[in-house]
């Protein structure tokens, strides 16, 4: 592949306090870079046929359909003509299509500034362009996707995207990039799709760390990492993450839960399979995710295999006499149900003429045809496969009929897989009831109570139904309709507050006042900012070690108590930092002041805060 290189200077983009504002009209925080590039020869001697082939690769190896190109207002098309800006914008598109790829939640594809030939070294040329980018995240894992991007688009542009070319390259970049790069990564599981829905809601967020997000403004502010939210106890995610803790909290309030011993050797947990009775479960008590975890034990020579297997992941094991049935996840958020789902064993459904060897072919072949990083797990053929089949009556040489599931592993667990079935309009209103009060019994807002019955439309009291796990940031499936359950109830205002900006001096400030006491009588208690003064709603002046107009806005959108916010905008420090905030609501500029005619700077600066105000813009500059 063709080198690539990006300078090491951010041109504009980061605030005193490192945090990155929104550029040139972003809806995510972003910044300003140079990415160098050498072009390959074929673009600049057949442009036509070099484009088709790249808009080829990308669609056919990475799933991107052709968008159009997005360039700064005064953007300026190279001299080579717009074949080369086409392939500056394809550079993007693949650097953020990388990123997602290890679930970095950037999403605005970038806008193209200008494509110039670098006069100092021979073939290369500058891309400049505004990305996307998050707050406290590792650089490497930036200028990589974007070294990558260019590097790809080099090779691609002069490579025939045959179907054996394109597998060749899916491999390499789930070897070379997604498994290499994953660990440096800071996220907590099932982050992506929440975040990805947040920035289709517009609801606004920021990266905090450690995989920490907060999303939305001062009042409306909250705090995730996966799937948990910060109105959850700490002490309940705590309990939650201890399986005989878990069971102690719920059997005490006389909830259904499996008889459990605590062991701490193998003979222990031979005595107490005996005292339990056949079939047991045996597992790590705390380790998630089915780690270690076997079920069905049913003999001592198996609980001796089980107890090898357990011990690779914990030293403090539980034995269970297993209940029957299946697991069903119960999704409970802010005290409602918001989602069922019954959670089956990784399996193929049975059509009524293809054996389960067969059916299993088909699946692995469908999941070949999709890039490596679309996939799920195989679906086995292998001696656990075959134990699974026998345990209900079948083989691989057997046809399942038509709808009927062949069970390939013995319970669902992320490192097989496994089968979801949405069963919201079956689960009766008791069992219900019994995930709402575990929930509370945690103090967890957003909570995953496992419940393993026989029939989920029967009342647990009636058919020996019991609790297996309370799971604090529960994983669940990516649905739209779950999501939006999860986002109505933990954002009912898409997570922002008014924001107005005056533009001025001290008339601005006679006017922010003005309009802070109205927010303060509708019950948005308001704060006023500009780059060297905060007030609070009530008037009082706080004292803030924060320097310039962003920090000091960012700082009052951290504050739960901020209702409304007011900027009163008179130097052009948001010209270099950006803006704290995607857009305001409403911008007016006050009759005391107005920028020379001259300063693009101004007019940069007012033209990022235009575009999609919801009410006009106020000019009493005149």
């Amino acid at each position: 592949m063709v080198a690539s290189s990006m300078t090491g200077v951010i041109l504009r983009g980061t605030a005193p306090s490192g945090l990155h504002g929104h550029l040139d009209g972003f809806d995510q925080p972003s910044r300003l870079i140079v990415l160098q590039w050498k072009a390959p020869q074929s673009l600049l001697d057949h442009p036509v046929k070099t484009l088709s082939t790249l808009e080829h690769w990308l669609r056919d190896a990475f799933d991107v359909q052709p968008t159009t190109l997005k360039t700064k207002s005064k953007f300026s098309a190279s001299k080579q003509g717009a074949s080369l800006d086409r392939a500056a914008w394809h550079i993007l598109e693949l650097g953020k299509v990388l990123l997602q790829m290890l679930e970095v939640p950037v999403f605005h594809p970038g806008v193209i500034h200008h494509v110039r030939k670098d006069h100092s070294q021979s073939g290369l040329w500058n891309i400049r362009a505004t990305t996307a980018v998050l707050d406290h995240f590792p650089e490497d894992v930036y200028y990589e996707c974007y070294f990558r991007a260019a590097r790809i688009v080099s090779f691609m542009a002069k490579t025939k995207p045959d179907s054996d070319e394109i597998a060749k390259l899916q491999s390499r970049l789930k070897c070379q990039h997604i498994d290499q790069m994953q660990g440096m990564i800071p996220r907590g599981r099932s982050t992506y799709p929440l975040l990805s829905y947040a920035y289709n809601q517009r609801i606004p967020f920021r990266h905090l760390g450690e995989g920490v997000y907060s999303l939305g403004w001062g009042s409306q502010c909250r705090r995730i990492r996966g799937g948990g939210i910060d109105k959850d106890s700490s002490i309940g995610a705590i309990l939650s993450h201890n399986k005989a803790s878990t069971i102690r909290v719920l059997s005490a309030a006389g909830l259904p839960v499996p008889v459990q011993r605590t062991i701490d050797s193998e003979a222990a947990a031979l005595v107490a399979a005996r005292e339990l009775g056949w079939p047991v479960v045996l597992k790590p008590a705390d380790r998630d995710r089915g780690e270690g975890v076997t079920i069905n034990i049913r003999e001592p020579g198996q609980l001796k295999r089980a107890w090898q297997e357990a011990r690779h992941f914990s030293t403090r094991l539980l034995l269970e006499r297993q209940i029957s049935g299946l697991c069903h996840r119960l999704h409970v958020c802010d005290g409602q149900l918001i989602s069922a789902w019954r959670r089956r064993p990784k399996s193929v459904r049975g059509d009524g003429s293809l054996t389960v060897k067969e059916l299993i072919d088909r699946a692995n072949a469908e999941q070949q045809a999709l890039p490596p990083w679309k996939r799920l797990k195989p679906f086995p053929c292998d001696d656990v496969a075959v134990g699974c089949l026998a345990a209900h009556g079948l083989t691989l040489d057997s046809v399942p009929a038509k709808d009927d599931w062949a069970p390939l592993r013995p319970f669902n667990a992320p490192a097989w897989g496994g089968v979801v079935e949405d069963v919201d309009q079956l689960i009766h209103p008791d069992n219900v009831s019994l995930a709402i009060e575990a929930a509370k019994l945690f103090d967890l807002s957003n909570a995953g109570i496992d419940l393993i019955t026989t029939d989920i439309s029967e009342p647990w009291y009636r058919n020996g139904a019991a609790i297996n796990e309370v799971n604090h940031s529960p994983q669940s499936p990516d649905s739209p309709q779950l999501l939006e359950k999860v986002f109505a109830s933990h954002f009912p205002t898409n997570g922002r507050i008014p924001i107005e900006v005056f533009v001025g001096r001290s008339a601005a400030w006679d006017k922010a006042f003005q309009k802070q006491q109205e927010y303060n009588s509708s019950g948005f208690p308001c704060w006023v900012t500009d780059h060297q003064r905060s007030v609070d709603c009530s008037g009082r002046e706080l004292h803030l070690m924060a320097h310039g107009l962003f920090d000091r806005c960012h700082a009052l959108l951290c504050r739960k108590n901020v209702g409304a916010l007011i900027v009163v905008v008179s130097d052009q420090d948001l010209f270099l930092t950006g803006l704290p905030f995607d857009q305001p609501d409403h911008l007016q500029i006050v009759g005391d002041w107005q920028p020379s005619p001259n300063d693009r700077s101004w007019k940069t600066l007012l033209s990022w805060m235009r575009p999609k105000l919801d009410s006009p813009i106020v000019d009493e500059s005149e």
